[in-house]
C-alpha cells in the first residue's frame, strides 16, 4: 500500500487525502495527516473507529445521523427538512416519499413560502417528522453481498419498476446464485418519484416507472461495469409489457416517446413481468411506510419470490399482446383508407391486346373519353365542349399511340422530355427521334423544307415498336383500307 501511494504520487501528481477505511491495516499505510478529520488523532489498533455520518466504520454498515432541528410549520420549513436527508443511494425513498407527498400538498398554487400550513397539515407533518429520528436505527451493509463480486460466476443485475396515482419508483439489485442453486439479492439502488398530478393515466404512469427503471439501469451499467443486455427489467403491468412488445400498432406521441426510450436502451425481451405482491418497487409507490418498517420491507431485501427457484408466475418468456388495444386510448385507431390507382401505360396496354381490329379499338378509346368529359362537366371540373367525330378519333388515336409509346420507350421518352442524349443502347438512336408538340415520338432527321409539301406524318413518322399488337392492328388496318393491294398501290388514297 505504500508503493502505492507513492507510485501515484510520483508518476501521476495524486495525493490521497481524507481517507476513512474501515481497516485498520489500511489506516497504517496513510500518514496521519491524509487520514480523514475523525481518524488523525486515533491510535490505530487500539481506539473504536468512530462512526461517521453516513458510515459506521467498525460493522462497515451505511448508516443515518439525523440531526434535524425544529423548523416553522411553512413550506420552506418543510422543505429544509425533507433535504436535512442525506440518502442518494435510496435507501429509505418509501420513507422520504411521504414528506415530498407532504410537501406538495401544502404548496398549492399562490401559497407563499413563509405562510403557516394549515392545523391539518402540521398534524400530518409533525408525525412524519417524528418519525424521522427511527433512520437512526437503520443500517445498511456496505457490501452488496458476503462474496467478492470478482468470485461470482452468474451475477446478474435485475431492476423493478412500478406506479401509483402518486408516485413512480424503481429499484436495482445485484442477483447472486450459489453453488447449490440459491438465490440472494444485494441492495443496489432505489429512485422514487412524484407523479405529476394532471393528465396521467395508470398506465402512463406505469410507462414513467419503466422509463425510470431504464435511466437507473443506464447508470448502473456504467459503474458497475455490467453490459446493458445483461440487465433484467421487471414491472407488474402487463399493459406495457404490450406497449413495449409491439411490433403491430402505432401510439400517440406520449406513449411512443416513452415506448422508444425504453427500446433504445433495452430489448423487449429483457422485460417480464412480476405480480404486484412480489414487486419491491410497490414500496416506493405507496407512501404509507415509517422508517422502523424499513429493515424488513422487500424494497432493502429484495423480491420475496422463492430463493431456489423461479416462481410459476414471474414470467419472463411469454409473449405480451396489447391489452384491450380497440378501448385504449393511447393506441392508434386502425383507419381504413381506399385507395384509387390509376392505371400506368404499361397496364393500359395490356387491354389493347383484346381488340382485334383498328377502328374497334379507337372507337372504344372515344367512347371513354366522350364520358370522362361529360363526367367532368357534371362535376363542375370543366365545360362539355362539342367536337367532331373525326376529332374525337383523332385524340383517341393519339392517346393509343402515346400509352404504346410510354410502354415500350420509357427511357427514351424520359431523357427527350429533359433535354438528355439517348443511351447509345437505344434501338431508336439511329432515328433520330424528337417529341412533337403532343408528346407523340416522331422520327426526325428528315427534310425540313418539305414541309407544307408534304404532310408532315410522312417527313416524321411516328416510331411504334417491331411484333407490338398495335403495329400489328395499325399494319392490318390499312392493309385493309387499301384492299390488300401490293407495292404498287396509290398512296394518296391513304390520306
Amino acid at each position: 500500500m505504500r508503493r502505492t501511494q507513492t507510485t501515484l504520487k510520483m508518476e501521476n501528481n495524486i495525493r490521497l487525502h481524507k481517507i476513512t477505511p474501515n481497516s485498520t491495516q489500511v489506516m497504517r499505510a496513510f500518514p496521519n495527516e491524509d487520514l480523514g478529520k475523525d481518524l488523525k488523532s486515533l491510535s490505530v489498533g487500539q481506539d473504536v473507529l468512530p462512526i461517521q455520518r453516513s458510515r459506521d466504520l467498525n460493522s462497515d454498515d451505511f448508516i443515518f445521523d439525523v440531526q434535524l432541528p425544529e423548523k416553522p410549520y411553512t413550506k420552506r420549513g418543510l422543505l429544509s427538512t425533507i433535504n436535512g436527508i442525506f440518502d442518494p443511494m435510496g435507501f429509505a425513498a418509501p420513507f422520504t416519499l411521504k414528506g415530498k407527498l407532504l410537501l406538495r400538498d401544502a404548496t398549492p398554487v399562490g401559497t407563499d413560502w413563509d405562510e403557516l400550513l394549515s392545523p391539518h397539515l402540521q398534524e400530518k407533518w409533525e408525525d412524519w417528522r417524528l418519525s424521522i429520528a427511527s433512520l437512526c436505527d437503520l443500517r445498511i451493509p456496505r457490501m452488496y453481498d458476503s462474496q467478492s463480486l470478482s468470485l461470482c460466476t452468474n451475477l446478474r443485475l435485475v431492476i423493478f419498476s412500478d406506479a401509483s396515482e402518486n408516485a413512480v419508483a424503481a429499484v436495482a439489485y445485484l442477483r447472486f446464485v450459489n453453488d447449490d442453486g440459491s438465490i440472494r439479492y444485494g441492495f443496489v439502488m432505489g429512485k422514487s418519484k412524484i407523479a405529476p398530478s394532471k393528465d396521467n393515466t395508470i398506465p402512463r404512469l406505469e410507462l414513467c416507472g419503466a422509463v425510470l427503471a431504464v435511466e437507473l439501469g443506464e447508470t448502473l451499467s456504467e459503474h458497475l461495469s455490467i453490459e446493458m443486455g445483461n440487465i433484467q427489467y421487471f414491472t407488474d403491468s402487463k399493459v406495457v409489457l404490450g406497449y413495449i412488445r409491439n411490433e403491430t400498432r402505432r401510439f400517440y406521441t406520449n406513449v411512443s416517446n416513452r415506448v422508444d426510450r425504453i427500446r433504445n436502451k433495452s430489448s423487449p425481451t429483457q422485460w417480464n413481468f412480476v405480480p404486484t405482491t412480489k414487486n419491491p418497487a410497490d414500496c416506493g409507490t405507496r407512501a404509507n411506510m415509517n422508517a422502523k418498517d424499513l429493515p424488513q420491507s422487500m424494497w432493502l431485501s429484495g423480491p420475496n419470490w422463492p430463493r431456489n427457484k423461479p416462481k410459476s408466475d414471474i414470467r419472463t418468456k411469454d409473449s405480451f399482446p396489447l391489452v384491450e388495444p380497440q378501448n385504449d386510448r393511447e393506441i392508434r385507431p386502425d383507419i381504413t383508407v381506399r385507395k384509387t390507382t390509376i392505371t400506368t401505360s404499361k397496364d393500359l396496354g395490356i387491354h389493347f391486346q383484346r381488340f382485334s381490329r383498328w377502328w374497334g379499338l379507337v372507337k372504344a378509346i372515344t367512347s371513354l373519353i366522350r364520358l370522362a368529359r361529360s363526367f367532368r362537366a357534371r362535376k363542375g371540373l370543366g365545360a362539355l365542349r362539342e367536337e367532331n367525330c373525326i376529332n374525337l378519333y383523332q385524340v383517341a388515336e393519339t392517346a393509343i399511340i402515346k400509352t404504346v409509346q410510354s410502354e415500350c420507350f420509357t427511357e427514351e421518352i424520359l431523357c427527350l422530355s429533359h433535354g438528355k442524349e439517348l443511351d447509345k443502347e437505344s434501338p431508336i438512336l439511329h432515328l433520330s427521334p424528337f417529341l412533337d408538340q403532343e408528346g407523340v415520338l416522331r422520327v426526325g432527321g428528315r427534310i425540313s423544307k418539305m414541309k407544307g409539301i408534304v404532310p408532315s406524318g410522312q417527313i416524321n413518322p411516328i416510331i411504334l415498336p417491331k411484333n407490338h399488337h398495335i403495329s400489328t392492328l395499325l399494319i392490318g388496318h390499312y392493309h385493309e383500307k387499301v384492299q390488300h393491294q401490293g407495292r404498287h398501290f396509290n398512296r394518296r388514297s391513304l390520306t
